[in-house]
């Protein structure tokens, strides 16, 4: 079954969003917007604080139960999250799934202990993907400020048995509505054996197909969401001669 979910970056208590992960505007309150993509028919809600770990606190969980209380559908949260006690606050909350992006390069091992104490589907990892040359991406981090100096094509293999899927976003094609990084969703989706979810660029119907079409089991639509007037069930229904989705 393909999905397509909603984005829903965060600084404090507001949805934002930006371009390359650069000036941040304020879109609203994060819980009227969660309940907007529910309304919206997306199947999926992934709630990302994208300077938690930049400014080295946890994530706001009176936020996260605000967006979880507005939502009937599954709902996942990163940013923010340094141990298994942040974890299990999100999961008191109705979080269905928690991902790690910063935690998971300074410490790998929290995906694994996750994956035991809470099962493997519940763990997403998250990667901000910056493109460093032909057929090269650097994994970066703290809200694709800081770079790795390790290869997305590297990392994947070494850290998706842990996973229960995988959320990359390229960092060059976020907010710009310019269509997704194929060959990235390529590269991913070529090197691990989990679902992985794709969010960047992406505008309309076609944008989707093109990304299920290079391996993508999901994607993540924010600025279309927010700036373009997407519609998720429009989307599906023009996709569903040609893959499985749920209407």
């Amino acid at each position: 079954m393909k999905r397509i979910c909603a984005r829903i970056d965060v600084k404090g208590d507001n949805c934002v969003k930006g371009k390359n992960y650069e000036g941040l505007r304020k879109i609203g309150p994060a819980g009227a917007v969660g309940h907007r993509a529910f309304g919206a028919a997306f199947d999926e809600v992934f709630y990302i604080d994208l300077v938690a770990s930049l400014y080295r606190r946890r994530f706001d969980a009176g936020v996260v139960q605000q967006v979880a209380s507005s939502l009937f559908i599954p709902f996942s949260v990163t940013g923010g999250v340094s141990g298994i006690d942040d974890v299990q606050t999100l999961v008191l909350s109705g979080v269905e799934k928690v991902g790690i992006n910063t935690q998971a390069h300074h410490k790998p091992e929290l995906l694994g202990e996750m994956a035991r104490l809470f099962g493997r589907q519940f763990c997403v990892l998250s990667i901000d993907a910056k493109k460093i040359g032909a057929g090269r991406y650097e994994c970066q981090i703290l809200g694709g400020r800081e770079a790795t100096h390790t290869l997305v094509s590297d990392f994947v293999p070494r850290m998706a048995p842990q996973a229960g899927e995988i959320l990359v976003t390229s960092i060059d094609r976020d907010g710009c509505l310019s269509g997704p990084d194929l060959e990235l969703i390529e590269q991913v989706a070529g090197s691990c054996d989990v679902p992985v979810v794709y969010s960047g660029g992406i505008r309309n119907a076609d944008d989707v197909r093109q990304a299920f079409r290079a391996g993508a089991s999901a994607v993540a639509i924010g600025c279309a969401f927010h700036d373009a007037d997407f519609s998720a069930l429009k989307v599906k229904t023009e996709l569903q001669d040609e893959f499985e989705v749920n209407l």
